[in-house]
């Protein structure tokens, strides 16, 4: 068995990878850490790309680039789960 791990440079940026798994899940399959996207404006512009967020930590994966933005992000994590969950429960009803 091989594994390695080969970080990001200009040149050679890193890859992410995107699996799309049905909902729910098939039979035996568990998430164990899920991570949502989270698409946002920025100046009343919609960003090309989204953020991800991890449910189970709360945080913010990604980062905007600018210290007081992602200060931001980092107080909005908790109340971005919380909402999500509570608009998850509500359509489960």
């Amino acid at each position: 068995m091989f594994f390695g791990r080969t970080y990001p440079t200009q040149t050679q940026p890193a890859f992410v990878y995107e699996v799309e798994i049905n909902d729910p899940p098939p039979p035996g399959l568990q998430i164990q850490d899920p991570i949502v996207l989270i698409r946002y404006s920025l100046k009343g512009e919609e960003q090309e790309y989204g953020l991800r967020l991890d449910l189970d930590k709360q945080v913010f994966i990604d980062s905007l680039g600018d210290e007081e933005q992602d200060r931001v992000l980092k107080e909005m994590a908790p109340q971005t789960v919380e909402f999500l969950s509570s608009v998850l429960e509500m359509l489960e009803k």
